[in-house]
């Protein structure tokens, strides 16, 4: 780990291409590194598999006939319209639906290295929200799931300097998961006060509007759609009793590991930043995601990354220093962190989900 920080130092002025190539690879590298050994230790599996006939029924204008409970995947609008246009020009089955998770994926990886390109964003951010948030195994435990769309709007939403940008990136966000997104939105306004950064209230109005939108299209598209609310009402006795038994996981998974990586990157400035008054209204706002990602959600731990994600992309883009600290007390405690947030797992409804290999070991034993 001292190695890998020593790659995030700014090269002194005698430093020649070469060896800023090499730096770049050996960061690139820990980068991957990372990723392998946080998809080893939670697993790989596909989700909704239900989704692929969906997608062919919207690009036949027929009405999904999904069940009850699984109703709500109707909500991801703009996913789904790719899924369907996929669907039109052949894809069927798996391969429709894994073509179009991983659409996504790109989308998100590109929007990431574009900020990180014009410097929005700093290479050691990134590298410690690799390695304190659940981003990579989320997509990897939940294959087929088009979370990824809804990260990227999020990314821009965040990063980009442009306020009419800003705004239009989190109401699309609104059309891939309209509940979360205005949940993850306030968290972003609550972190903005904490970095003393100005809110415009036009932009929160208009985001506002777009989910009041969502919910009128999908209301419109598909009459009679049973949502999350009724999901929830029907099954809340077993979502709550789940969510009490693993709490603490997720919290600790989810809310704890992430702010403590962000505190050991940069002490004083995390600790000045909560110093402000305004900071009362994201802790406020953690206890809701608390409540919401523990009692009221199936994929605990999934909804819990996803409702922070933005949240957590401004506070270490305007935190972390751009080179990861040499100390080695510092680069002990990310050791500690990093191995805390491999133990972590994920938990849903039905428990703690780890290792999970099984679809894949029979996939390739049926073979």
């Amino acid at each position: 780990m001292l190695l890998i920080a020593d790659q995030f130092k700014e090269p002194k002025a005698s430093s020649n291409a070469e060896l800023l190539s090499i730096r770049k690879t050996v960061c690139f590298m820990a980068v991957v590194f990372v990723v392998l050994l946080e998809v080893l230790f939670s697993g790989a599996r596909i989700a909704d598999w239900d989704l692929s006939s969906a997608f062919l029924s919207m690009s036949e204008g027929r009405v999904p006939n999904l069940a009850p409970d699984r109703q709500f995947q109707l909500e991801g609008l703009l996913p789904n319209s790719v899924g369907a246009g996929y669907a039109v020009i052949g894809l069927r089955g798996g391969k429709l639906l894994i073509t179009t998770w991983l659409t996504g994926i790109l989308f998100f990886l590109s929007v990431c290295g574009y900020y990180m390109h014009l410097g929005r964003i700093g290479f050691s951010a990134v590298f410690l929200m690799i390695l304190s948030t659940r981003i990579t195994d989320t997509f990897s435990m939940w294959q087929g799931r088009n979370d990824a769309f809804f990260l990227a709007f999020v990314v821009v939403g965040v990063l980009s300097p442009s306020v009419a940008l800003s705004a239009a990136a989190f109401s699309l966000a609104c059309f891939c998961h309209p509940l979360i997104a205005i949940l993850s939105f306030l968290g972003v306004l609550a972190a903005k006060l904490v970095m003393k950064q100005r809110i415009n209230l036009l932009h929160a109005a208009f985001v506002v509007s777009s989910f009041a939108v969502t919910q009128l299209l999908i209301r419109s598209l598909y009459p009679g759609i049973r949502d999350r609310t009724a999901y929830l009402a029907q099954g809340f006795h077993d979502i709550l009793f789940s969510g009490m038994h693993y709490s603490l996981v997720v919290i600790v998974s989810c809310l704890f590991i992430p702010l403590f990586g962000l505190y050991v990157s940069n002490p004083d400035g995390f600790a000045g930043s909560l110093r402000n008054r305004s900071a009362t209204l994201f802790l406020a706002w953690l206890a809701l995601v608390s409540v919401v990602s523990t009692l009221l959600v199936l994929d605990h731990t999934r909804v819990a990354t996803m409702l922070t994600f933005g949240p957590l992309v401004l506070l270490y883009a305007g935190l972390v220093p751009s080179g990861l600290p040499r100390d080695r007390h510092v680069v002990n405690a990310m050791v500690g962190l990093f191995a805390a947030r491999l133990l972590a797992p994920h938990v849903d409804m039905h428990g703690i989900l780890m290792f999970e290999w099984r679809e894949y070991l029979e996939f390739f034993r049926l073979r």
